[in-house]
C-alpha cells in the first residue's frame, strides 16, 4: 500500500525541523537531570542571569555597582604653603630686572677736602639736593671723618642724577658747629663746592651747584 503524501511511514504528519530540535533538546535536558547534570542555558538566558544578579559578563568578577574608591586615580602631592623653587627664581629674575635701571643710574660722589688745620679737627660735610634744601639746610645727606694732615675724604653712594652742593667746615674747639665772631663771620675754616665764595654771606646754591651722571670726584679747599 502507498503511503499518503504528506504523511510519514506510520500514517503520521512529519515533524517540523525546528520541532524537532527543540524535543530533542528538552530529552538531553532530561537525561541530563536523570544523571545530575545541571541542564545547559542558552547565551541570552546566562547573560540575563548575570545582570540581574549583579556579575558582570566578564572582567575582573567585582559586583556591578559595588563602591569603588573615591580617590583619584592618580595620586597627587600634599599642599605645599612655600613656592616652588623656579617660582622664586623668577621673582627674583623679575626684581632685578626692575631694580637694574635705577641701580645702572645711581652714581658715587667721592669728596677730597684739604687745607684744614694742622690741629686736631673734626670735618663736617652736608650734601644738598635743591636750592630750597640748601637755603633751609636741610641736607639729603651728611658725613662727619676726623682731618689728618689737614685732609679728609669721603664717598656718598648711590646718588640718583641731578645738581648737588656741598658745605664743610672744620670743627676745631669740639662743640660740633661752626663758631663765629660778633658780625657774624665764620672764624673756624670753612668752604663750598666749587670752591664758590660770596659777598660777606654764603655763596648760593647755583654757585656751588654741580652734576652729577655718573661717578664723579671733587674737591674742596677750606678757608
Amino acid at each position: 500500500m502507498e503511503p499518503v503524501r504528506g504523511l510519514g511511514p506510520r500514517g503520521q504528519r512529519p515533524r517540523p525541523a525546528g520541532r524537532r530540535r527543540a524535543g530533542a533538546a528538552r530529552r538531553r535536558q532530561e537525561e541530563g537531570l536523570r544523571h545530575g547534570r545541571a541542564p545547559a542555558r542558552s547565551a541570552p538566558a546566562a547573560c540575563i542571569s548575570r545582570a540581574q544578579s549583579g556579575i558582570p559578563s566578564h572582567g575582573t568578577g567585582r559586583r556591578a555597582g559595588s563602591a569603588r574608591s573615591s580617590g583619584p586615580l592618580h595620586p597627587t602631592r600634599p599642599p605645599c604653603n612655600s613656592l616652588p623653587s623656579c617660582c622664586v627664581r623668577s621673582r627674583a629674575l623679575c626684581a632685578a630686572a626692575i631694580l637694574a635701571p635705577a641701580c645702572a643710574l645711581a652714581a658715587d660722589l667721592s669728596l677730597s677736602v684739604a687745607d684744614g688745620p694742622a690741629a686736631e679737627a673734626t670735618l663736617y660735610v652736608a650734601l644738598y639736593d635743591s636750592a630750597a634744601g640748601y637755603a633751609a639746610s636741610k641736607a639729603v645727606a651728611s658725613q662727619t671723618a676726623p682731618m689728618q694732615a689737614g685732609k679728609a675724604r669721603f664717598v656718598f653712594l648711590g646718588l640718583p642724577p641731578g645738581r648737588y652742593a656741598l658745605r664743610a667746615f672744620a670743627d676745631e674747639n669740639g662743640n660740633g658747629k661752626l663758631d663765629t665772631n660778633l658780625v657774624g663771620m665764620p672764624i673756624e675754616r670753612y668752604g663750598f663746592s666749587n670752591d664758590a665764595k660770596g659777598n660777606l654771606a654764603a655763596p648760593d646754591f647755583e654757585a656751588a651747584a654741580f652734576r652729577v651722571d655718573a661717578d664723579t670726584q671733587t674737591v674742596i679747599h677750606l678757608h
